[in-house]
């Protein structure tokens, strides 16, 4: 196909335009970022080699996945339990993907965390530095989960490209988890304020409840229903 800006083949050239229409259109359920098309990993790989702990929903059309891992020490390294495909610094299936994800005991207080992405991979390799540092100190592993769109729509598709829509499920998700009440507001910090619109706060909302209830239990307190009030 002809770039109406450059006039040149959108799959070839240094065109700006034709490389970003190009990378909008791959497919969600691949790899975005690979250094060999023979090892390109999918999420039907991911699937296979994670099993029970990686499960789907299916809203409105869209696809999603959550996966529950483990992160822990093997030699110096602290490692997470999909470790083959989070290699190559971000030259992996969790390159550019936007994602959610949490930890159930982090940085020296082993509080849980609750964070977003617009790339998951470079989350994930800040987050073990820190866990490594601090956590894998003192105890043999942490829990935590990443939720990411696994549908077979392509990048451009992937509804969890909206921060508003990653925030507002942050924010849900720091309601109900055990995350420390601020000093000074009695509430929980939430890292920005957004506000979605009505199709990504249902979606928002539907989505943490499915988190709340398939997430480690480690993350909970125990007999803590879902709310949407701070408390």
């Amino acid at each position: 196909m002809t770039c109406k800006e450059c006039k040149g083949d959108q799959t070839e050239g240094d065109c700006y335009i034709c490389a970003m229409k190009k990378k909008q259109s791959k497919p969600i359920e691949k790899a975005y970022r690979y250094s060999d098309p023979t090892d390109r990993k999918t999420f039907a790989d991911l699937k296979k080699d994670q099993g029970s702990k990686l499960i789907t929903k299916s809203i409105g059309g869209q696809k999603f996945a959550l996966l529950n891992f483990e992160c822990k020490m093997e030699g110096s390294r602290a490692v997470y339990t999909f470790s083959d495909f989070h290699r190559y610094k971000d030259v992996n299936f969790f390159g550019d993907r936007p994602a959610v994800y949490g930890f159930a005991n982090y940085d020296r207080e082993e509080k849980v965390k609750i964070g977003e992405g617009k790339n998951a991979s470079q989350r994930l390799r800040t987050q073990k530095t820190v866990l490594k540092d601090t956590t894998l100190k003192n105890m043999d592993k942490t829990e935590g989960f990443l939720l990411f769109s696994c549908g077979s729509g392509k990048m451009k598709d992937d509804p969890l490209r909206s921060r508003n829509l990653r925030l507002a499920i942050e924010a849900l998700l720091q309601i109900n988890f055990k995350i420390p009440l601020d000093k000074k507001t009695g509430k929980k910090r939430r890292e920005q304020h957004v506000v979605p619109d009505k199709n990504e706060l249902d979606l928002a909302l539907e989505l943490s409840k499915w988190v709340f209830d398939k997430a480690p239990s480690s993350l909970k307190r125990e007999g803590r229903k879902f709310t949407t009030k701070h408390s």
